[in-house]
């Protein structure tokens, strides 16, 4: 825990990241992790970060930040944080759930000051801070922030205490490192195909270290999966979620009922197809705890929207593995590599590839299952039925059509949304 609370109009990254959902909170936090700016769908440009204070890296699961989220029409007025190891501060951000994750999001009445973590002094330089009239170094919307001893005071013990090491980070935009049109990085391929002469490491021809079959997957543990894409879908950001499989049952996902199955507790808050309330279109399976989602961000995000659909059998390398922290469901992350930002990190496999024919003998035998799960339900249903009156049966008829013709509707809706 740390040692001083925030300043009086602030909250700690924990308390900010179970605040009310829309309410608007004031954070100072450590950055952790940062991605380059981007261009966003619209007029804006748009900035990922994580920050981390003492209180939230002792939260259970919460070890890698709170994400923060900035839009300006400027590029220039976004947060200019430069490493690993500055400290922000942010007024009046919004509390938001995003992809079933809480993040902070910027908006017209927010405001901010990066401190770059090596121009913080440590404690026993800040008397001059805390009781004089000198002023730490930084850099953002200084004309609406009033910095006083006790915010200094806060931001010295913050930087010492979390003793984050100051590692530069690489802020070029995004579209600067995209490569589209270039090879893939040496020892990758970007689409492992036929005639394909690139001789590709890792998930080429045979099983990596690092992978894992879905039923092995743990938290904060990178992992290479080889898996099948059930759907995929791009957010409002530009990012990419995949849902996948490799038919191996992990008890630490999401639960997606069965039709046959009555509705339970399991299927509950979330995604478009379930986590939160009852899904908006009937999930075509699998069904149980087989399917995992990963969160794509840029340089792999849009190599999967283009080059992936549904049917597809992929290699994502170095997931990161995590319990997301409001309800400890197991997701996948893959943010830029963070040695070569531009290196794509996921591809379709090779045909003849020993992944592929693993995954088609497990899907095989998934469905064989199911077809005999359905059907003994569909006998148990006509043999429940024989035993109803005339008129319950009609009565059992009518819900059905307005069963399904609801199911339709939301099926529509959800093409058209698309």
């Amino acid at each position: 825990m740390p040692s001083n609370a925030p300043p009086s109009g602030y909250v700690d990254l924990a308390t900010a990241q179970n605040s009310p959902l829309h309410s608007l909170v004031s954070v100072i936090g450590v950055v952790v992790d940062c991605l380059p700016p981007t261009k966003s769908k619209g007029s804006d440009f748009s900035m990922v970060f994580k920050l981390q204070d003492p209180r939230l890296r002792d939260t259970t699961y919460s070890g890698e930040g709170l994400k923060v989220r900035c839009f300006n029409p400027h590029e220039g007025r976004l947060p200019p944080i430069k490493a690993k190891g500055d400290i922000v501060l942010l007024r009046r951000v919004k509390v938001f759930r995003s992809a079933n994750e809480i993040i902070l999001l910027s908006n017209h009445a927010s405001a901010h000051l990066v401190f770059s973590g090596s121009n913080v002094v440590a404690p026993a330089l800040k008397l001059a801070f805390v009781s004089g009239n000198s002023k730490l170094p930084c850099h953002g919307d200084s004309d609406q922030i009033k910095l006083g001893p006790v915010e200094q005071d806060y931001i010295i013990t913050l930087k010492s205490e979390m003793a984050i090491p100051v590692q530069p980070i690489n802020t070029m935009p995004a579209h600067a490192l995209a490569t589209p049109n270039l090879p893939a990085p040496p020892g990758r391929a970007a689409m492992l195909g036929p005639g394909n002469s690139t001789a590709p490491t890792g998930l080429a021809g045979a099983y990596s270290h690092k992978f894992k079959l879905v039923k092995d997957l743990r938290h904060r543990v990178f992992s290479d999966i080889c898996v099948e894409v059930v759907k995929i879908f791009t957010n409002n950001y530009g990012n990419c979620e995949l849902y996948v499989t490799d038919y191996t049952e992990n008890k630490d996902m999401f639960y997606y009922a069965p039709p046959e199955e009555p509705p339970s507790d399991l299927v509950r808050d979330g995604d478009r197809f379930g986590y939160s309330g009852p899904p908006k279109n009937q999930w075509p399976g699998p069904y149980g705890f087989l399917v995992f989602k990963v969160n794509l961000t840029e340089p792999h995000a849009s190599f999967a929207n283009q080059n992936f659909t549904q049917g597809d059998m992929i290699a994502m390398d170095n997931v990161k593995i995590k319990l997301m922290p409001d309800r400890g469901r197991l997701e996948g992350d893959m943010w830029p590599d963070q040695n070569n930002q531009a290196k794509v990190q996921v591809r379709k496999l090779r045909p003849g590839h020993k992944a592929i024919e693993d995954l088609r003998v497990r899907r095989e035998e998934y469905w064989a299952s199911r077809r005999t799960t359905a059907e003994a339900a569909e006998t148990a249903e006509k043999q429940a039925e024989s035993g109803l009156s005339k008129r319950q049966r009609q009565k059992l008829k009518r819900k059905r059509e307005k069963e399904e013709a609801r199911q339709k509707a939301e099926k529509e809706a959800a093409v058209a949304e698309e």
